[in-house]
């Protein structure tokens, strides 16, 4: 029922029993979110939009050597500062990937945060 009041799903494909694209068009028709994210691991996230009815895949970006990825998960928080912030949902999916890239490359939850300058240099260099 609660999913039926989420304006943006997060949902990663580890447990998944179908394909996450499967997945995405369940709950589009089901729940009818205006945003939902799939994390698909070292594939990176599939993002679908109702605002223009897309579904985009990102890859993952590399900016460490990944050393732990238990801060990954926090990548949606990320995505969520951002989106609230501009309310557009693919700039703020690839902050959250720069965010995760750099969160996986330091060992223990409180290192690796990124500030919003770092964010945008890094993505400077790899989204022009």
């Amino acid at each position: 029922d609660f999913l039926q009041a989420a304006d943006i799903i997060y949902a990663s494909d580890d447990d998944m029993e179908c394909d996450p694209y499967e997945c995405i068009n369940e709950c589009r028709e089901k729940y009818d979110p205006e945003i939902m994210i799939v994390g698909v691991g070292s594939r990176g996230v599939i993002l679908y939009t109702k605002k223009d009815n897309s579904i985009l895949e990102y890859k993952p970006v590399k900016t460490e050597e990944i050393v732990n990825t238990v801060g990954a998960g926090n990548a949606f928080s990320a995505f969520l500062h951002y989106y609230v912030k501009t309310g557009d949902a693919k700039e703020a999916i690839k902050n959250a990937l720069m965010f995760a890239a750099c969160k996986i490359g330091y060992v223990g939850t409180s290192r690796g945060f990124m500030t919003e300058e770092e964010i945008e240099q890094w993505k400077s260099l790899i989204w022009k």
